[in-house]
């Protein structure tokens, strides 16, 4: 299992190396370490996200539940539970309120 989930991992990094991804935050929690983890919502699925501490601190606006975002990133997977996300390196309000929280 550790050895496919590797191969898809190196797979996944190496095809998508960047990508911009547009939804709606829900599930938002900052941890103690201060990386957001959240959700990355439209009406046809959800995707797992990370924003790690170095990347947030460096955002104009607080993400919060309900907001409609541009996440920039890579995709990864991680390992211990073998599920995809994104690793997101910069968040950009979209939609109505933009403009104020930018």
């Amino acid at each position: 299992v550790s050895e496919i989930t590797a191969v898809v991992r190196t797979t996944l990094e190496m095809t998508y190396p960047e990508v911009f991804i547009e939804g709606e935050i829900s599930n938002a929690r900052v941890w103690k370490t201060g990386h957001l983890y959240f959700t990355l919502k439209d009406q046809g699925a959800q995707l797992n996200a990370v924003m790690f501490r170095s990347s947030l601190r460096s955002l104009q606006f607080k993400p919060e539940n309900g907001q409609q975002v541009m996440a920039r990133g890579r995709l990864s997977v991680y390992e211990p539970k073998g599920e995809y996300q994104i690793v997101c390196e910069h968040l950009e309000p979209q939609g109505l309120g933009a403009l104020q929280l930018a």
